[in-house]
């Protein structure tokens, strides 16, 4: 299913599940599903689980787009990678190249998952 014209990358999704309140999470865009930081999601939000999904611009405002998607556990091979790039804009990796190694390593290790 592709995503709606409006989804774009900068925004915010709000993760909500039957059982969880609605979450704010940082999202990139891979083809035609968004891509996130799994540990970033409500603890409802599993592997195979139908999430429904409101997109929003990053400063708020009236909802871009609402969809129901699908949770998809990934690793970073399965997507483009610049979407996990992406992700890492706006974190400060460090100040000196052994922050920024050890940045990366940790980066490597969180969970990855794809919403489409």
């Amino acid at each position: 299913m592709p995503l709606p014209d409006l989804v774009s990358s900068h925004h915010t999704a709000w993760i909500h599940c039957a059982d969880c309140p609605p979450h704010p999470v940082r999202y990139a865009v891979d083809a035609d599903r968004l891509v996130c930081f799994g540990e970033d999601l409500p603890a409802g939000a599993t592997n195979g689980r139908q999430l429904f999904v409101t997109i929003h611009e990053i400063a708020g405002g009236p909802a871009l787009a609402e969809m129901n998607l699908t949770l998809h556990d990934v690793s970073a091979d399965e997507l483009d990678p610049n979407s996990v790039l992406e992700l890492l804009e706006h974190v400060s990796l460090g100040r000196t190249a052994q922050e920024v190694d050890a940045a990366i390593t940790r980066h490597r290790t969180r969970r990855l998952v794809t919403l489409g």
